[in-house]
């Protein structure tokens, strides 16, 4: 048996690998998407001083004057934009049923159609975000979930038989409240998105108000973006470190594991609640995020490691299910070997997806890119819905099934191409993935092109109409 030291170091060393995932999320994408923002942010509020004649400075009367006629159709073009964006983006009922308002309105002050304008790229922004931060507890979930599993099968030489994850567990977990204000990570997000909305709006009002230059305005609105960041950075990193304990916590309670250990990660930064916290023993059915687990607080760097009480895991889960003996686990085996052998089988490609069906009868895409022709990911997100927008105006569509295989691919269009897609009205076809397991490993190619189904044909019908009308308009 392995002392508690060993499993202590163990786990602290795995706690601070998944954090790092949330690191770089941090360093890469949240540092991208909130300067992405604030480039379009100033370049709304150069054009808007531009437009009303001076870059030193814009009066309150001069703000608060209604666009002309001319400005209006341009403003109702600009809103009527979001609009589309937002109905392939996702974008919030409250705020479309604002951007839905303004296109109708027949009088709209200069100052509040630009606080309209900022309120769009922060609406953007904070869709991506939650999005992002979706994709990263997904990632860090399994990631420790199966990484705990291998590391306590290496420790204890022996494999024992764990269920694998699954989108639907991974689903209720990110979507349940764990901290005491009842929120989830989005709430979290989505409440400080107006937070930020209403300081940068009250930005705007006050830099007419005082009459300030272009430059003074901006390096306001600048300043306030960086302390939202700073806010996400935050919330990044607090939600890695729950996700990364749950994965951990659910993989001992699924090993027979009955008790935890608090493990702090002592230096000079520890705090006082972690320290009195380390060494301390839990039964794993009272782990509570907050109150007896990680997270105890912001960045906080704590995990928890499986405490044995000098008695090993019950042997019966150690058992080839098929033969009956005990499955050894060599000392010097990679993650990649155990994962291989133990983890990617179990994992099958089942041509199912829990797909959402709007109240139109079309199907709901999860996420839109624009791209060219070429090789899509052959595993995604579980139950996602992919739009492709094509540079010849073509969408294309990925669904992917309930463990991230995909299962079928729709092309609503014949690719410039249509002797070779003589399908449907305007060449829209199907495609059925299929997937063979090689060598422990699934692999996996579209089918041959076929008609879409009666139920496809639902699923896409606004799709299908709008490709018709398309290929029309090119004629």
């Amino acid at each position: 048996m392995k002392s508690s030291e060993y499993w202590q170091r163990r786990f602290d060393e795995l706690e601070a690998a998944l954090l790092r995932k949330g690191e770089r999320y941090n360093a890469s994408e949240v540092e991208r998407q909130f300067k992405m923002a604030m480039a379009a942010i100033e370049k709304e509020i150069s054009y808007w001083y531009q437009r009303l004649g001076s870059n030193n400075g814009v009066s309150a009367a001069e703000a608060r004057r209604l666009l002309s006629a001319d400005e209006l159709r341009e403003f109702h073009w600009t809103v009527e934009e979001y609009i589309k964006y937002g109905r392939t983006a996702g974008f919030t009922d409250k705020w479309m049923k604002q951007l839905e308002n303004a296109s109708a309105k027949a009088h709209i002050s200069r100052l509040d159609a630009i606080k309209l304008q900022i309120q769009q790229q922060i609406e953007v922004l904070y869709g991506n975000q939650v999005d992002g931060l979706d994709r990263l507890m997904r990632d860090i979930y399994t990631e420790g979930y199966n990484r705990s599993a291998y590391t306590i099968d290496k420790g204890m030489g022996v494999h024992y038989n764990l269920a694998s994850t699954d989108s639907g567990r991974i689903d209720t977990i990110i979507n349940q409240p764990w901290a005491g204000d009842g929120k989830i990570f989005s709430d979290r997000l989505w409440r400080d998105k107006d937070k930020l909305v209403n300081t940068l709006q009250q930005e705007m009002t006050q830099a007419v108000t005082r009459g300030d230059k272009l430059g003074d305005a901006v390096k306001k609105i600048a300043s306030r973006m960086n302390v939202a960041k700073s806010s996400a950075a935050r919330l990044v990193m607090t939600e890695s470190a729950f996700i990364s304990g749950r994965s951990q916590r659910d993989c001992f309670k699924g090993l027979g594991v009955n008790k935890y250990e608090y493990v702090a990660t002592l230096d000079r930064k520890t705090s006082e609640i972690c320290q009195e916290m380390d060494g301390k023993v839990f039964d794993i059915d009272d782990y509570k995020p907050g109150t007896n687990a990680p997270p105890m607080h912001c960045w906080c760097r704590s995990c928890i490691a499986p405490y044995f009480d000098d008695e090993e895991i019950s042997e019966r889960a150690a058992r080839d299910p098929k033969t009956g003996k005990t499955v050894r686990v060599p000392g010097e085996m990679k993650y990649d070997s155990w994962y291989n052998k133990y983890v990617e089988p179990t994992t099958r490609p089942t041509g199912k997806g829990n797909w959402e069906i709007g109240s139109d009868g079309n199907i709901v895409v999860t996420e839109v890119v624009s791209s060219s022709y070429g090789k899509a990911p052959a595993r995604g997100i579980p139950n996602a819905v992919v739009q492709h927008n094509r540079k010849n105006g073509q969408h294309d569509f990925d669904l992917y099934d309930g463990n991230g295989f995909m299962t079928l691919q729709v092309h609503c269009g014949n690719h410039g191409n249509p002797k070779h897609h003589e399908y449907g009205i305007c060449g829209e076809h199907a495609a059925d993935w299929i997937w063979i397991l090689e060598n422990g490993k699934w692999t996996g190619h579209p089918g041959i092109d076929r008609e879409l189904t009666d139920e496809e044909r639902r699923w896409f019908d606004a799709e299908i109409k709008r490709a018709v009308k398309h290929s029309r308009a090119k004629k």
